[in-house]
């Protein structure tokens, strides 16, 4: 709106190169299309959709530099691209456009992987090497960790799903190390969502979707339904109110191959007439998400300005597991003689927001008071299981584990253009002060969901010993961390003659638990002529261990071959942990180098092409499962003779990603009220692992590492090496059509010990097609499909296959859900 603080008026663009009509993507009920047809149409000016520049906010204090302009690459994805791509969640949106992001889907595969948030990362990193910013303010993290052997394995990431689509403005993807501008996490990259900030109007919509009916499980054809929409007020002293939600109900099917297991004991004839086609685990989980959010500012004064956000989002997912087949000793045969199908049920209640005051004079600059908020839980559930350590007496479902994670980050900075008489413009001075605090829990579970009586196995070849432990987390694992850190910095920007522009950044911060860390950042570019300059960055940065990462704590079961064991991951300071030779983790250093061209010969036309290099030191990344004989003896003398196989936190690695992004788009002027918006997008990278720590004394001489092949080869290859996006739009009048198709490259799955048993994934091309049409009185309808020629990845291994039954990896980057169609409905005021 009109705050001194937001001069600009934003003209965003788009890294597909997508511009589409204004919200105009969301929602169409098939059956309401007809009453439609005698509306007339709305000609919008295809001239206004193409911008390939707008300004950023995102790597620079400056109000005045836009996205080709500035000294490090940035990414615009405009609201009208993220709809544009059909998704339902920003996840799917940003995963579809910006090739060097990485958000793999992974609830694709056991319902462990549902517990987990959907996190963004840069690069080939991890996903909390990237920091989640909205409006400029940081995000707090989700509560869980990933512990499995997917991408990302050990990270705490940001859950982006929270945020409606309907309340972004656009996004911005810092494309660059920015430790000394905003501080841990940002080793990779920074992606910050601006808000819609609308005093009037407002949207309205409707979707209905589904994939093949063919592909679903048991013969369930359930559609998928959104409703998500905006409205902005008017508020006192050119403020305003903007107000906008999403609702979700999400069916995704599954498949997989018949389980191969024995279902009961020898000589038992319900073998010959088990279903064990029937039950697929390995697919993605039905959810229900319900997120709002609101975005507001007001004028206090002429100088004095009042705004703030909140977001709430609450998600329940119902994802199911691993078959309990009859004969397993996890299972209670006088409940459930012929076993029965894992569900879990995660919960999420994520509340975040901001407020703060703006004062801003030309004598005194701008002078900017915040205090942000954020607590993620997540309670899991499941409805349907049993606690054998209860023998006939468990009950039937209960609550597994509950974990938090909150966050209080207090801000003040201050920026000023000052007039320096020897530079081209005048330097922007930034500087600020900060204080963050954190806390981080973990809660045991219900107490029959844990709870062990003494009760033993009544049959088969374990008769009479004792009987496995509940699936809940137990009170011996429950945590709370809690952190504060103070921090401070400096940023200057000016150019020191028309074509060369630089920058110098730095920052310090103090840490209640770990010490101090500092970073650095030097930034310039110089023009060659008017379309043609060169940019490049040097920096070091830091990421302090995550509360999550130095406390975390779980209880499951790992499959192993046809059957599935007892796992634990253990907190850094657990006894077991330290028994095994766990250390507490130290900060992860990074330095960052990188170097670029930004070619524009025209107005419509822009190149750019990045070469980047991170190294990153003491890396914080989880423990192989560590098991075997030597495992077994020292988690027994601690007392937990169950466990089988355990891992924890560990900063045994050092790192160096490589890698190039591409970036094309062209826009052309057709005539008669038509235009054409091409765009060519790629992102290549190469992690190496270049130090692994020495095995500590307590597993040496057992051949065990702690980190070994199948964490290294998560790291170095568990993600596609490459990614290209290509799309073209047609806009004509009241028409726009979208084409757009995306390559994932290779990425190979590593086995733990047996090297025949691993398996590299051909490269995937997934495509999409959308189209909208306009009416005059602001109704638009939408018919598109995602995933157009229903492409699927390789299939697994039989040698690596989850109890023989999955068909896909978990390291797949969308999933294996097929084809997707979708009809949208909505309207504009």
């Amino acid at each position: 709106m009109k705050s001194v603080s937001r001069p600009r008026t934003f003209r965003p663009d788009d890294v597909g190169a997508v511009e589409c009509f204004p919200s105009r993507v969301a929602g169409v009920a098939l059956s309401s299309l007809a009453v439609l047809s005698a509306l007339a149409p709305v000609t919008v000016r295809a001239q206004d959709q193409g911008t390939l520049d707008t300004v950023v906010v995102t790597g620079t204090r400056r109000g005045d530099v836009r996205s080709l302009e500035s000294v490090a690459p940035v990414d615009i994805v405009s609201a009208d691209a993220l709809r544009a791509t059909g998704a339902t969640t920003v996840r799917e949106a940003l995963q579809a456009l910006v090739p060097s992001a990485n958000i793999p889907d992974q609830s694709s595969g056991t319902y462990a992987a549902s517990r987990y948030a959907k996190s963004v990362s840069l690069r080939g990193l991890a996903p909390d090497q990237t920091l989640v910013l909205i409006n400029g303010k940081r995000r707090a993290a989700s509560a869980m960790v990933i512990n499995r052997i997917v991408y990302g394995r050990g990270a705490q990431g940001v859950d982006i799903n929270s945020i409606p689509l309907s309340a972004v403005s656009h996004v911005e993807v810092l494309r660059d190390g920015a430790a000394a501008q905003y501080g841990s996490d940002a080793i990779a990259g920074v992606v910050n969502f601006v808000l819609r900030d609308a005093d009037a109007g407002g949207g309205l919509s409707l979707q209905a979707g589904n994939y093949r009916a063919d592909r679903a499980a048991d013969g369930r054809s359930d559609a998928s339904g959104r409703i998500e929409g905006w409205k902005g007020f008017t508020l006192p002293g050119d403020g305003f109110l903007t107000i906008s939600f999403d609702a979700t109900n999400l069916y995704q099917p599954g498949d997989g191959h018949p389980d191969p297991r024995t279902y009961y004991f020898p000589n038992d004839p319900r073998e010959a007439t088990a279903d064990k086609t029937s039950w697929y685990a390995y697919q993605g989980p039905d959810e229900e998400n319900r997120n709002v959010l609101l975005n507001a500012e007001v004028g206090l004064t002429q100088s004095l300005r009042a705004y703030g956000f909140a977001n709430y989002g609450h998600s329940v997912k119902e994802a199911r597991g691993q078959y309990v087949i009859p004969r397993d000793d996890r299972n209670v045969r006088s409940i459930y003689p012929d076993g029965y199908g894992g569900i879990t049920r995660p919960t999420v209640n994520d509340l975040s927001g901001a407020a703060g005051l703006k004062h801003e004079t030309d004598q005194l600059g701008l002078f900017d008071l915040a205090v942000s908020y954020g607590r993620y839980r997540q309670a899991n559930h499941t409805p349907n299981a049993v606690n054998p350590g209860l023998g006939d007496a468990s009950p039937v479902g209960f609550r597994l584990d509950d974990y938090e994670n909150r966050l209080v980050d207090t801000t003040l900075t201050w920026v000023r253009p000052v007039a320096v008489s020897w530079l081209a413009s005048d330097l922007n001075v930034s500087a600020g002060v900060s204080h963050r605090a954190e806390r981080y829990q973990v809660k045991a579970g219900q107490e029959l969901s844990w709870l062990h009586t003494g009760a033993l196995i009544p049959d088969g070849v374990n008769a009479g010993n004792l009987a496995p432990f509940g699936p809940g987390l137990r009170p011996e694992d429950a945590v709370l961390e809690k952190r504060t850190a103070r921090g401070a910095f400096i940023d200057l920007e000016g150019d020191i003659t028309e074509r060369l522009q630089l920058g110098l950044a730095g920052r310090f911060e103090d840490y209640s638990d770990f010490g101090s860390a500092s970073s650095g950042k030097l930034s310039a570019r110089y023009e060659f002529t008017p379309a043609l300059a060169v940019r490049s960055t040097v920096s070091n940065g830091y990421r302090a261990p995550s509360l999550g990462q130095i406390g975390f704590a779980t209880t499951a079961y790992q499959p192993l071959g046809l059957s599935a064991v007892s796992t634990r991951s253990l907190a850094v300071n657990n006894p077991i942990a330290r028994a095994l030779g766990a250390r507490d983790l130290k900060a992860e250093t990074s330095v960052n180098y990188s170097l670029g061209w930004v070619f524009t010969p025209s107005a419509n036309l822009s190149l750019t092409l990045d070469a980047y290099q991170i190294k990153v030191k003491d890396r914080v990344s989880l423990s192989e499962n560590l098991t075997g004989p030597l495992v077994s003896q020292i988690v027994t003398a601690a007392g937990s003779p169950e466990v089988r196989i355990a891992n924890f936190f560990t900063n045994a690695l050092d790192t160096r990603t490589r890698g190039i992004e591409f970036v094309g788009r062209y826009g052309l002027d057709l005539g008669l009220d038509s235009r054409l918006n091409l765009s060519l997008a790629y992102s290549r990278h190469d992690t190496e692992v270049t130090r692994i720590a020495d095995t500590p004394p307590p597993l040496a001489g057992a051949g065990l590492r702690l980190v070994g092949r199948q964490a290294v080869g998560l790291i170095e290859q568990g993600a596609p090496d490459d990614k290209l996006v290509v799309s073209a739009q047609y806009l004509n009048g009241p028409w726009a059509l979208r084409f757009a198709a995306r390559r994932y490259g290779e990425f190979t799955d590593f086995h733990a010990s047996v090297p025949a048993n691993d398996q590299t994934y051909s490269p995937q091309w997934i495509s999409d097609i959308d189209g909208t049409y306009t009416f005059n009185s602001g109704v638009f309808v939408n018919l598109g499909v995602r995933n157009l020629f229903d492409s699927y990845p390789d299939l697994q291994k039989p040698e690596i296959r989850l109890l023989g039954a999955s068909k896909y990896s978990d390291l797949t980057p969308e999933g294996h859900a097929g084809l997707f169609y979708y009809a949208r409905i909505g309207v504009e005021f």
